[in-house]
């Protein structure tokens, strides 16, 4: 065991929440822990990180009209990664990554990461969104956006667990014209669910993806991580 005060751990947490007609309903658990890894691969005895189990469940209430999902409450979910983080404050453990694959968590991840830390100041918190360090999301090659279940998601599950993925039952979908202007950074904010975006489930492209691509996509995603918990491990605040 290493030195706890020494220690990054790191808490993968994802979501179950359906991914159109061709994937599980697990991809945003799956993802986590894949691209974790790898990252572990790359950082080898040289950094002290330790791997939490994921967490399964996510606020995926925008997902609720398709079946499947299951979703917390936002004050629920901030509960949970507040008492687990007592839990290892208590245990002497003073970094934390809260590595976050779901877009629907991310506020209430970067919430608990901040009141974790005022709640224990010696307790550093890491809030890492995988998708957002490098950004896949957006605009892509094909045209139109790829957000939920589309060629990089669909990609990568091809890569990790391709006998979940109907590759038969792939299909591509964008929001309607009118919601792209503002959708994501084109206008001024606005709220939306799922059922506003797609009548599949998936916005994107899920039709394009290929295992090779998802290869890519993960070595990309675990070689950032890696860096980012080398960098984590050696910050010495104060």
């Amino acid at each position: 065991m290493p030195d706890k005060a020494d220690a990054v751990l790191i808490q993968p947490i994802g979501s179950t929440e359906q991914h159109g007609p061709h994937l599980p309903l697990l991809v945003d658990s799956a993802v986590g822990p894949a691209v974790l890894a790898g990252a572990m691969e790359r950082l080898g005895d040289a950094v002290p990180a330790l791997a939490l189990p994921p967490l399964y469940y996510g606020k995926s209430n925008e997902h609720l009209d398709f079946a499947g999902t299951i979703s917390l409450e936002a004050g629920t979910l901030l509960a949970v990664l507040m008492e687990v983080a007592a839990s290892l404050h208590r245990a002497g453990f003073r970094r934390l990554v809260l590595l976050n694959a779901h877009g629907g968590n991310r506020q209430v991840v970067e919430i608990a990461a901040r009141d974790i830390h005022v709640r224990h100041p010696e307790m550093w918190v890491f809030p890492i969104f995988i998708w957002g360090t490098p950004s896949h999301t957006g605009p892509h090659e094909g045209g139109g956006l790829d957000l939920h279940a589309g060629d990089d998601e669909t990609s990568l599950m091809l890569a990790i667990m391709p006998e979940a993925v109907r590759t038969d039952a792939a299909v591509t979908e964008h929001p309607p014209a009118v919601l792209m202007e503002g959708f994501p950074d084109g206008g001024i904010p606005f709220a939306w669910s799922s059922r506003d975006l797609t009548a599949s489930g998936v916005v994107g492209d899920a039709r394009a993806a290929s295992a090779a691509k998802g290869r890519q996509i993960l070595e990309s995603l675990a070689a950032r991580l890696a860096q980012e918990i080398r960098a984590i491990h050696a910050f010495r605040p104060g």
